[in-house]
């Protein structure tokens, strides 16, 4: 199926189509993984059609992360525009910080504007953690802000205190700054305060 993608990505795609939908499921993964090499943009739309496989399953989320990754090389705002559609879930999940990685590494400006525009939740968590790495070694101060965002209170706990000693080292009189005019709850102040003794 996937080389048949590659070849007559329409033909491909209107035989599985025409399938009942307990024939397409195991083909559609096969499907999108061929026609991404030759049309990301048409790839995506399969599995918006039948947005969210059937439990278990994960041929067709880890074709949904193949897309992501061969659109974001050739148009991360369109594959990025695309990973918004999607419902947070299983297919959401690994889409959205695959385009995270592929646009911080084009246009870090750009990737934070697209991050900002991310609802709250686990595929947006994964996209912000990639862009506080990305953001660390150039401009701490906004990796410890993005890093502030976090939903997910345990990683929110871990990346803030990599963000803080890696710039502590570089600059402590500007991380110790920061941190003391942070936002932060008792419990997480008193466990990051040892990295300023």
């Amino acid at each position: 199926m996937s080389s048949w993608a590659e070849l007559e990505p329409a033909l491909a795609a209107k035989y599985v189509r025409g399938l009942a939908s307990s024939e397409q499921a195991p083909l559609i993964s096969s499907l999108v993984k061929g026609l991404s090499k030759v049309d990301p943009g048409g790839a995506a739309a399969l599995p918006n059609a039948q947005l969210e496989e059937p439990s278990g399953a994960t041929g067709l989320v880890d074709a949904a992360d193949l897309v992501a990754g061969r659109w974001g090389d050739l148009d991360v705002e369109a594959a990025g525009a695309w990973a918004q559609t999607l419902q947070e879930g299983s297919m959401r999940r690994p889409v959205v910080p695959t385009v995270a990685h592929d646009w911080v590494r084009a246009d870090l400006e750009g990737a934070s504007e697209w991050i900002a525009t991310l609802d709250p939740g686990v595929s947006r968590d994964r996209a912000v953690t990639i862009l506080v790495g990305q953001l660390s070694g150039p401009d701490p101060e906004a990796a410890f802000a993005w890093a502030l965002t976090l939903k997910d209170t345990d990683h929110w706990a871990s990346k803030l205190e990599d963000v803080l000693t890696s710039w502590r080292d570089r600059d402590y009189d500007a991380a110790f700054q920061v941190f003391q005019k942070a936002d932060l709850d008792e419990e997480t102040r008193e466990s990051l305060s040892p990295r300023f003794k």
